[in-house]
């Protein structure tokens, strides 16, 4: 079966029977009939026919559906002078439109489909249209492709009528691939007689005749020789005529000369032969141009600032950079000429620019880095450069080379005056080559050995004679003499001292660090010697000079710290033997009565101490006063709230009146020190017991919790209360709440048992006020603690009680009454529902009735109108008497359960009782004028 091409879509060839059905079909479907030999087309179907008619059936645009599309035409552009194609992929979408039927028919009749000769066209117009710009095609395929597919279309539209619609891509599997085809070649050589050297180039090239131009071409080529040795012969003679006069230009800029020669070539040919010429330079012998190896070799070399003679091993080889002038300058023995120009120019180099030391210590890195360099510069006019060089010098490798950089430690043990122990310096150097002759002349001895033994011999002597504490404190001098005697050392030795640290490394030069001497938790006595403080004291210091203790050196850092402590401990104790305890305890930060703190009086005399004894500066000095049991206690009373509650009968007569109330410690009341003292040592005494129980139950709660929490719940709410009420008698919570109780009942039950019961805020302040009054004089009496009453309240009489219990009955019966009307009321109301409802429902009845008699009426015409309003007043008359639903019984039987209100009471009424300031926001507006608002919610019951 015969492969269908997309075009068919839009033309095909039909035989004579199709073309007969469908000649007169319709407007969209066009038969043409053409005769091949005449050339012209038929207006009809002839009755007879030979092989010159054929029938074309083709399908204009008046179908919208009437178009082809072909995919993947594969088309070549060659760029013949580069030696490449690009593969293109043509996707073309073709229409024929209304009345170019004839014209699209005799474009494409031929011997082939109309779709063949199509692709041939589109095939044809690209290699027209890109064959002279071939290579700036494909050098700018992007910006092109735009311009290639307009100049289809273009085409296609006037040589044949079609509307055609491109799309171009690159055929990834043919993306400039060599070019298949064997030109014809020939090898040219260009000669720079002037710098002896030759460059052979192969000349590849592709001939075709010039339109017209066959008998030109004829009389050019004819001779005794065939044509093509004749046009090689042209081509040679060309090529020397172009470079005779410029060879040496030529060679050396041959890239950027190619194309001019290719150029020249081709109008040549163009102008003396009548030919068309694709011509492609190269280099003759580049597959030729192999690295040259040197193999390893031993050469003699001296360096600038040495005269010795020194060994050096190369190897390397050379690879081609220039192409060009590596090809003009090839010749038979160009192995040993390399050879010996390599070795020359690394003698050369070394000689002029390498010093001893590069040589010894940069010899694979720096030095050689240079050679490199150097020989790229001189083989760059042979078109070579260096791809690799190894060198090595056995002198080199066998030598034990310092670095040029050198870190030294090492301590010199000495003796000093006035200290029996060594001395020990502990020196730090850095030395920095600076000339190698000189450390090749010393023998190349080893500096760490060569650093040790100048330094014993330098700082042994230089402190024999000095003071121990005068080098603790300052070593600067001896420092600088080692650094300068050390200098003069190495620079004998081709060395120089960057830097260097001398110090004595000994324990007592901790003492001239800060220092930190620590007394911790020291109990001390003061002027009343059975009561006992703690205090820890920290003292921050440093030495700046050492001749105070010049005597105490010979002793341990430890041993001088703990003489420190002692002193400190001792000047401690001597000042609060002289302090009462109650300005330790309430006076230790803050000065009092025009006195120095207790802080800054053991500042002070432990400063002055410490300085006088040791001579040490006093940088600070922190005191801790630590717990004790009296500061235990006194910390956890103050800030404490305990409660009270008192039943005072009145000696005049009257009920009791029992207030109760919160009381809070504040602090110990100043000048009654000795008094909370007493009542503390007292209370210790006799609560003894309550301790042990309470440390008992204070180790017994972890050990319940790990035993599981929920499991345990209840004995460990036993155990937490137990806990609240020894901790309260163990402060004397309870002893201060019962000396409350019975200081205010005393003075309260003097009173009339009616002043007792107040009932307004002044009322409550004054009873409150003298009530603290009393208990603070009891409780600063007692024990000596200033408090303060809190949050006093009075609970009901028994009468109050009474009286309150019978207007709540009142009140109650007088609601449950109401409720019982509403109930009543609302069963009334229920009763009338029902009956309202079914004289309702005749009602309703009724008036439909009259709803539909009153339509009729208005619809006829004919009715009177008395007869209409009689219709009229019925309805009215029902609709009136059919009654609303109201709920304004129920909801004045709600008003009367609200509780009463007295419009005349106010804010102010309760700011004026409770000795409030007014306020002009709690002025009470007046509502007499406005009208109470009753909301939906409230009206429905």
């Amino acid at each position: 079966m015969e492969k269908l091409h997309p075009l068919d879509q839009i033309i095909r060839q039909i035989d004579k029977a199709e073309a007969s059905a469908k000649y007169k079909a319709n407007y969209d479907e066009i038969v043409i009939i053409f005769d091949k030999n005449k050339k012209c087309f038929l207006s009809r179907i002839p009755i007879f026919i030979g092989n010159n008619i054929v029938y074309y059936l083709v399908y204009n645009t008046n179908n919208a559906s009437s178009f082809a599309e072909s995919r993947d035409l594969l088309i070549e552009v060659t760029d013949f002078a580069r030696n490449r194609k690009l593969g293109i992929s043509l996707d073309y979408r073709a229409s024929c439109p209304f009345g170019k039927e004839e014209q699209v028919a005799l474009a494409l009749c031929g011997d082939n489909s109309p779709g063949d000769e199509l692709d041939k066209r589109i095939k044809g117009w690209v290699f027209q249209l890109t064959d002279e710009r071939a290579a700036e095609f494909i050098d700018n395929y992007y910006s092109q492709v735009k311009w290639l597919q307009t100049e289809l279309k273009t085409k296609a539209a006037e040589e044949i009528g079609l509307n055609l619609d491109v799309r171009l891509s690159v055929e990834n599997s043919k993306q400039l691939e060599p070019i298949k085809i064997e030109p014809t070649e020939i090898t040219v050589e260009v000669t720079d007689f002037a710098k002896d050297r030759k460059l052979p180039i192969s000349v590849a090239y592709r001939a075709s005749c010039l339109p017209g131009e066959k008998e030109k071409v004829a009389q050019a080529l004819g001779g005794d020789n065939s044509p093509g040795y004749e046009f090689d012969k042209r081509i040679k003679r060309w090529v020397f005529e172009l470079t005779d006069e410029r060879a040496a230009e030529f060679i050396d800029n041959y890239y950027s000369q190619v194309h001019w020669l290719q150029n020249e070539l081709k109008t040549k040919a163009a102008e003396e032969i009548g030919l068309k010429l694709d011509v492609r330079l190269s280099l003759k012998n580049r597959k030729q141009l192999e690295p040259v190896k040197i193999g390893l070799k031993e050469i003699p070399v001296y360096v600038k600032d040495y005269d010795n003679l020194l060994d050096l091993e190369v190897e390397t080889e050379l690879i081609v950079d220039d192409p060009v002038k590596a090809t003009s300058n090839l010749d038979y023995d160009c192995w040993n000429f390399l050879t010996n120009l390599t070795k020359l120019e690394i003698q050369k180099s070394l000689r002029e620019n390498t010093t001893i030391s590069q040589f010894y210590y940069e010899l694979k890195d720096t030095v050689r880095h240079e050679l490199v360099n150097h020989l790229n510069s001189i083989l760059d006019k042979q078109g070579l450069r260096v791809g690799y060089l190894f060198i090595n010098s056995k002198t080199v490798s066998s030598s034990l080379l310092p670095k040029e950089l050198v870190e030294i430690q090492y301590p010199v043990e000495c003796k000093v005056q006035k200290y029996a122990g060594s001395v020990y310096v502990e020196n730090n150097l850095q030395m920095l080559s600076q000339d190698f002759r000189r450390y090749i002349s010393a023998q190349s001895p080893n500096l760490h050995g060569w650093v040790e033994t100048k330094l014993e011999k330098i700082v042994k002597p230089l402190l024999l004679d000095k003071n121990y504490a005068d080098i603790l404190c300052d070593f600067s001098q001896e420092a600088e003499a080692i650094r300068q005697a050390m200098q003069i050392e190495a620079e004998s030795i081709g060395y120089r001292i960057k830097h260097i640290v001398s110090v004595p490394k000994q324990e007592h030069s901790k003492l001239l660090e800060n220092l930190e001497i620590k007394d911790d938790k020291s109990e001390f006595s003061t002027n009343v010697s059975s009561i006992k403080v703690n205090l820890s004291t920290t003292v921050y210091l440093k030495f700046i000079s050492l001749k105070k203790i010049e005597d105490y050196l010979n002793k341990t850092v430890d041993d001088i710290k703990e003489l420190i402590k002692e002193t400190i401990n001792r000047t401690t104790r001597g000042i609060i033997r002289t302090i009462e305890a109650e300005r330790f305890y309430m006076g230790f930060y803050e000065p009092k009565s025009g006195k120095k703190s207790v802080e800054q009086e053991l500042k002070d005399e432990i400063t002055q101490a410490l300085e006088e004894q040791f001579g040490a500066k006093i940088i600070r000095v922190d005191f801790i006063p630590e717990e004790t049991e009296i500061m235990d206690y006194m910390k956890r009373l103050i800030g404490m709230v305990g409660s009270f509650e008192c039943e005072v009968p009145s000696l005049t007569g009257g009920e009791s009146v029992t207030f109760q109330g919160d009381f809070k410690i504040l602090s110990i009341e100043q000048g009654s020190w000795y008094t909370f003292q007493s009542a503390f040592q007292w209370m210790g005494e006799s609560q003894k017991e309550l301790k042990q129980e309470y440390d008992e139950l204070k180790k017994q709660y972890p050990k319940v919790i790990e035993s599981g929490v929920e499991e345990n719940r209840e004995k460990l709410d036993k155990i937490n209360q137990r806990i609240r009420v020894i901790e309260n008698k163990i402060c004397g919570m309870n002893d201060i709440k019962i000396s409350i109780e019975k200081s205010v009942t005393a003075y309260l039950k003097t009173a009339d048992s009616e002043l007792l019961r107040y009932k307004d805020i002044k009322h409550l302040d004054t009873i409150k006020h003298h009530m603290n009054q009393w208990a603070r004089e009891s409780v600063v009496e007692q024990y000596g603690l200033d408090i303060n009453i809190i949050h006093v309240s009075r609970l009901r009489t028994e009468k109050e009680k009474s009286f309150d219990e019978a207007k709540a009955k009142l009140q109650r019966a007088k609601i449950n009454e109401e409720l019982d009307k509403i109930e009543v009321r609302n069963k009334e109301r229920q009763q009338q529902l029902a009956m309202s409802s079914i004289r309702n429902k005749a009602q309703y009845e009724e008036l439909n009735k009259l709803y539909e008699q009153r339509s009729k009426i208005i619809a006829n015409s004919d009715v009177e109108q008395e007869e209409r309003d009689y219709f009229n007043e019925q309805i009215n008359r029902l609709e009136n008497e059919i009654p609303s639903v109201s709920l304004e019984d129920a909801g004045n039987s709600l008003n009367r359960l609200e509780p009463t209100r007295y419009n005349s009471k106010s804010a102010l009424d309760f700011e004026e009782q409770m000795s409030l300031p007014s306020s002009e926001k709690n002025q009470e507006p007046d509502f007499s004028g406005e009208p109470r608002i009753i909301n939906q919610e409230d009206e429905i019951i």
